[in-house]
């Protein structure tokens, strides 16, 4: 079972805030809104989240605190202090309050030494060119020393290094997951992009890959249903007509009304081509077809199909979401799925024209990615943060955004938390979701005069 974390800490933020979150507010559990101006910390403390649930503890040696707290579902609660030592570097202590560990930093002078030659032991391709710069070759690109790390954190040879003494956190941490969408999101960051041309690097054109590649494996897995039912459809046939229980006629005109509103629906959204095959069941049965063996052949068709429809119905579910929710809020253009492309744009004015998606605003891409990521790529019990969802939003796309964000969110079944500086984007109906990170902190000033009034 997937656990989850339903409460953050953090002690001495910037060496100013103390913050206690709850991660489920309001009468409806799974929905958080981080609210406050700039300099609370509000991207911080989701990054902060990202890169615990992700074993990066780089973020905790970068920044200023004093400790931090995860509270899980299943009662544990993991410390993590920051501890300035003799030399002048830091470590990080994380306990569980059972067990602890202690970890050098890898930005410090001693953790930059080994790191480095690790680098250059295990990973060839990364060319020093600088103190603390890198070309990587596989990449293409001249990165920085936090830039290198970063990307190879993962690559065994530091993974051993990292997590030498830290086999409990991984079991805390192999059972959360967390979807970051960040500020950054109309561009991929992949190393494998790199190389590519620089319009193929949108992230616009990603979402439109992954959910053509979704639709075809679909479509895929549907065929192989198909071929499995054909191989054994004679032989039904022959023990249905054994038994002569034929079907009647209201029963078989009843499954082609379904098959036919499945066609309708699946070929709007691009998963089947609009054929219209089964118009024609409703003059057959009323001719020879319409004798009880013909009928029974007829039904047993009609529930193979509708079976291997089946198959399509949680993608057509994500497909109609997407459109849907997309269309709803865009002008004087629309877009459709389909097996070929994704998702197309098209101009609605008189006819439908294509549009290139690099030349969509970067609102409209904005929301074209955030809401495809949100359909397409979150996971039942994924805990997804998204850092200021309203970036390039008119007004009114604001006031819409949470609403179909828990559509999608019901749908999916993964908890939010957004971080946000906009009223407009909670609006009337959120409030209860809000923790305003400006209430939580005291003045110094405040905290003075507090004493002195207690005495």
């Amino acid at each position: 079972m997937m656990e989850k974390i339903i409460k953050f800490e953090v002690d001495g933020l910037y060496n100013r805030f103390d913050y206690t979150i709850n991660l489920s507010s309001g009468d409806e559990s799974g929905l958080a809104i981080l609210a406050a101006p700039n300099g609370y910390g509000k991207t911080t403390i989701l990054k902060m989240i990202d890169s615990f649930a992700k074993g990066d503890f780089i973020i905790f040696f970068k920044e200023h605190y004093k400790a931090v707290r995860f509270f899980i579902t299943n009662g544990v609660q993991i410390e993590i202090i920051k501890k300035k030592k003799e030399d002048g570097d830091y470590s990080l202590i994380v306990s569980d309050g059972k067990n602890t560990s202690e970890f050098d930093d890898p930005l410090g002078d001693n953790g930059f030494v080994h790191t480095v030659n690790l680098f250059e032991k295990y990973i060839p391709y990364l060319r020093r060119i600088g103190p603390k710069r890198w070309r990587d070759d596989r990449a293409g690109d001249i990165i920085n020393f936090q830039q290198a790390l970063s990307r190879y954190k993962s690559h065994p040879a530091l993974r051993k290094v990292w997590r030498k003494k830290e086999g409990w956190i991984e079991k805390v941490i192999s059972s959360i997951t967390i979807f970051t969408i960040s500020t950054n999101r109309l561009s991929r960051d992949d190393d494998n992009s790199v190389n590519e041309e620089s319009d193929s690097q949108l992230m616009v054109k990603s979402i439109a890959g992954n959910i053509k590649d979704k639709i075809r494996g679909a479509i895929r897995d549907q065929f192989e249903e198909g071929r499995k039912k054909e191989t054994n459809f004679p032989a039904r046939i022959m023990n249905a007509l054994a038994t002569k229980n034929y079907p009647d006629k209201e029963s078989v005109l009843m499954s082609i009304k379904k098959l036919q509103e499945l066609e309708e629906d699946y070929s709007r959204l691009g998963l089947i081509p609009n054929t219209e095959t089964t118009s024609q069941f409703n003059t057959h049965i009323q001719g020879q077809s319409a004798n009880g063996a013909g009928l029974l052949v007829l039904k047993t068709y009609l529930d193979d199909v509708i079976e291997k429809f089946s198959l399509l119905d949680d993608l057509a579910k994500k497909l109609d979401i997407f459109s849907s929710s997309i269309n709803s809020l865009l002008s004087f253009k629309s877009i459709k799925t389909t097996i070929d492309e994704g998702f197309v744009v098209e101009i609605t004015d008189g006819e439908d024209m294509p549009v290139e998606l690099e030349s969509l605003s970067s609102g409209e891409q904005h929301l074209l990615v955030l809401i495809g990521k949100l359909v397409f790529e979150t996971t039942d019990e994924c805990m997804v943060l998204i850092d200021e969802p309203e970036i390039s939003f008119h007004p009114e796309w604001q006031e819409a955004f949470i609403s179909i964000l828990t559509k999608i969110r019901k749908m999916n079944g993964f908890d939010v938390v957004l971080a946000t500086h906009s009223p407009i984007l909670i609006g009337d109906d959120y409030w209860d979701y809000v923790v305003e990170l400006a209430e939580q902190y005291v003045k110094p000033d405040e905290i003075k005069f507090s004493n002195v009034d207690s005495l």
